[in-house]
């Protein structure tokens, strides 16, 4: 998500440039705490992120899985996989 600093409060490029760095790096942060707390991320197929850019084990929740709205997804490091191993 791009922040609109530079028409929404008259800022400059480079203000909205490290605002925008500054956002990814507070969501990346939340992340890391939320896997910490034992809480899964909520994605969808759409959202989650490339398997191979988390560590190998690391559990999501993904809504466009399971049969009544949503199931886990675990990275093999190279493909999202549900509880049964099958690939998703």
């Amino acid at each position: 998500m791009a922040l609109d600093c530079t028409s929404r409060c008259g800022a400059s490029e480079y203000v909205g440039d490290v605002a925008n760095t500054n956002w990814r790096e507070i969501e990346a942060r939340l992340q890391a705490i939320e896997a910490l707390a034992g809480l899964p991320a909520v994605y969808n197929n759409t959202t989650r992120p490339a398997a191979n850019t988390v560590p190998v084990g690391r559990m999501i929740f993904n809504t466009d899985d399971g049969q009544h709205g949503g199931a886990p997804n675990w990275s093999t490091g190279a493909v999202w996989v549900d509880a049964a191993g099958n690939e998703t």
